[in-house]
């Protein structure tokens, strides 16, 4: 009995927000400007422009799902992180695709719009074959995006590092190539670079490096859409469509037709936790079982 309740309440609760939404939508487009200027810097399998000129990936495929089907047209402007940012706290962007828990003076969707997987690339040759503990880089020459704000899992033990190189993906307005800190790695300049699991295995397999993913992940880090500090409009649209998605199963769909796996696979942070904590513990058994003078 209860489990139909919570059926028909669900099925209520979704025609309620498809009505505010569209009542929302009807105001805001019987204004002059329809027009949502969303920034982003690309993040391939999220959000990127392919080889056609088109913006793709199952965050570009929600948004548009959520603001083209109420009557809003969406301009995509590629800039830096830091740009982009700076320009959406301006006033110049409505949306900036996207930031994490930390950033500031910004609103932010209530749901996850992409997970920042952070794991340790290495060179294949490298004598681990997990990663155990951040202790497990003292002494390495490690790569640390400038602009990047990483988690202090990793910040917390720069101090035994041999040496930090600081590098970006782009250099006053030039792109420098999204490959060039992995193959710094393959070429012996540098040791371990932190970056997303799935720009990381795309570029390894396209680029053909010598390299390799050290698993489990470092953090699992939630990304959200950001708004105006003061946008409350857009920043509700965005979250009661977003809801709907989620109650039909369509933001599902989605993101498992990019990676196999649903929205919900990141969202289970528990379980995540959970799983790489029993990896750790076993890949840790074995290393010291392989090793006669244990690891710190």
């Amino acid at each position: 009995m209860l489990y139909f309740l919570e059926l028909i309440m669900k099925k209520y609760l979704l025609i309620f927000n498809v009505v505010i939404l569209s009542i929302l939508c009807i105001a805001k487009l019987g204004e002059a400007n329809s027009n949502i200027k969303i920034c982003y810097e690309s993040w391939e399998p999220y959000y990127w422009q392919d080889q056609k000129n088109n913006f793709t990936g199952p965050v570009i495929d929600i948004v548009n799902n959520i603001y083209q089907k109420q009557g809003f047209t969406i301009e995509y402007t590629e800039l830096p992180f830091a740009r982009c940012l700076a320009n959406l706290k301006a006033g110049i962007f409505d949306g900036f695709l996207s930031v994490s828990p930390t950033v500031t003076n910004v609103r932010m969707s209530k749901h996850p719009i992409a997970y920042w997987t952070l794991n340790a690339i290495v060179r294949s040759n490298d004598s681990f074959e997990h990663f155990l503990s951040m202790a497990q880089f003292s002494h390495y020459r490690v790569l640390l995006h400038q602009d990047y704000d990483y988690p202090t899992a990793i910040t917390d033990y720069h101090h035994s590092w041999k040496s930090v190189i600081p590098f970006t993906y782009k250099a006053k307005g030039r792109f420098l190539g999204q490959s060039r800190p992995y193959r710094m790695i393959a070429r012996q300049r540098a040791d371990v670079l932190f970056e997303d699991f799935w720009t990381a295995s795309s570029i390894i397999r396209t680029r053909k490096l010598d390299l390799k993913i050290l698993q489990p992940s470092i953090a699992i880090e939630p990304n959200y859409l950001a708004f105006q500090k003061d946008d409350l409009f857009l920043a509700t649209l965005f979250d009661m469509g977003m809801d709907a998605l989620i109650a039909n199963g369509k933001a599902q769909a989605i993101y498992k037709r990019y990676f196999g796996k649903d929205w919900q696979y990141w969202g289970s942070h528990k379980k995540n936790a959970d799983l790489e904590t029993v990896l750790k513990q076993n890949a840790m058994k074995k290393f010291k079982t392989q090793n006669a003078n244990g690891f710190p």
